[in-house]
């Protein structure tokens, strides 16, 4: 993963190396297998309130343990063979838990990530599987609170860098030259739902509707970074790719043509400017035709009255549904073991969504603070508000929180 800026972390980075427990004598070089264990656990206890009007429902709250505020609670494997003074070829298996329940978190156990990946010193990476998308990975280090801290995180209104993990993507990234660096990706089949808005279906979709590659819902991902002393700037395009054909409606468990005729598209600029100890970020996307699931109240918490942007599906397919999303924020290393992070986010409708009385611009205020007890152990607190959220006008939610992280 590429350095970050400022004093965080990096997400699922940090392992303990057991060399020596797995030596294998490599088919072209007697060169050992380097394999890494590695992993976090993070917990704490958090107060949520929504409230909103119309579909939104009623008032609720919600006083509890939370869990992954900070980062995952996951364990992970990872392992690198040199096959030459010039390739690589590497591994990387990873689960993520619900702490409070022991229950993985997404239906297949090796959620997070499940790639192979062949290197070249000084051209890049190419790596298959189950993966975290090239946007993502570049605009961690722009959001101020790194894409953590639930909806605090600039993935509530960039929906399309919301930690987006797709099945089946096939995904190369550029070793960096002169402070460049790109990537480029393509799922075959997502494995994510969806809702298509034009084609009468309103229940979610999913991502394999048959065996042809047009019959499953695709995606592209590609993003540029370029990092030069203080300044880190990035790019970003997203766009998901509609299933032929879907479910009939008529719950008969037959197929028919999907009429969907628009695919949803994200464009995201950001910029990250260190100026002594504080990281200045800013950053606007543009997303049209529908949108990629968005954080959901608090930490993303099921249950609530308050859902994300794409109701019950994960990726909306929706002619016209058009929206820009800005932020402001900075991230300030107050001393070496204190961390402080606040930002400002916008989701403003456009298009269609403009004319409807039913929504508003979300705004989202997050701040938090994070304390290293030591190099692996971190402390922290977070509280969030925001208006409209998710661009339904009068949904308010209101989150503040503590924990701690450990990892290994």
């Amino acid at each position: 993963m590429h350095r970050r800026l400022h004093t965080f972390y990096p997400k699922h980075c940090v392992g303990a190396t057991l060399l020596g427990a797995s030596l294998l004598a490599a088919v072209t070089s007697t060169e050992a297998v380097e394999v890494k264990l590695y992993g976090g656990a993070d917990i704490g206890v958090s107060y949520v309130n929504v409230s909103g009007n119309g579909q939104s429902g009623s008032h609720a709250s919600r006083l509890g343990l939370d869990s992954n505020v900070l980062d995952d609670t996951m364990i992970g494997f990872r392992g690198t063979e040199t096959l030459s003074p010039d390739w690589s070829v590497g591994f990387d298996l990873a689960s993520e838990f619900d702490f409070n329940t022991g229950e993985i978190t997404y239906d297949s156990f090796f959620g997070i990530e499940s790639t192979v990946s062949l290197t070249r010193h000084g051209w890049g990476t190419l790596a298959l599987g189950r993966q975290q998308t090239i946007s993502t990975d570049f605009f961690t280090n722009i959001d101020p609170m790194g894409l953590s801290f639930g909806q605090s995180n600039m993935g509530t209104s960039f929906t399309a860098i919301n930690t987006q993990i797709y099945d089946n993507l096939i995904q190369l990234t550029s070793a960096t030259w002169s402070g460049f660096t790109a990537g480029v990706g393509y799922s075959f089949d997502t494995g994510d739902t969806s809702i298509y808005a034009d084609s009468g279906v309103n229940k979610p979709v999913p991502s394999d509707n048959g065996f042809g590659n047009s019959n499953k819902m695709r995606a592209l991902t590609a993003a540029v970074q370029y990092q030069a002393g203080s300044v880190l700037l990035a790019a970003s395009y997203d766009r998901a790719y509609a299933s032929s054909r879907i479910p009939a409606s008529n719950g008969s468990g037959l197929s028919q043509p999907n009429p969907q005729t628009t695919n949803p598209q994200a464009w995201y600029l950001g910029a990250a400017v260190t100026v002594n100890q504080v990281v200045l970020s800013a950053a606007w996307g543009r997303g049209i035709n529908g949108a990629l699931s968005g954080s959901g109240p608090g930490n993303d918490l099921s249950g609530s009255p308050l859902t994300s942007i794409t109701e019950d599906g994960d990726i909306l397919f929706s002619s016209g549904f058009n929206h820009d999303a800005y932020l402001l924020g900075l991230s300030w290393a107050i001393d070496p073991r204190t961390q402080l992070m606040a930002s400002w986010q916008m989701l403003q409708p456009r298009g269609k969504l403009k004319e409807q009385a039913a929504t508003g611009s979300q705004q989202i205020l997050g701040t938090a603070i994070t304390y290293k007890l030591s190099p692996r152990t971190t402390a922290y607190a977070w509280a969030s508000y925001g208006d409209n959220f998710q661009m339904v006008s009068g949904a308010k939610t209101t989150v503040i929180g503590t924990g701690f992280q450990t990892l290994f």
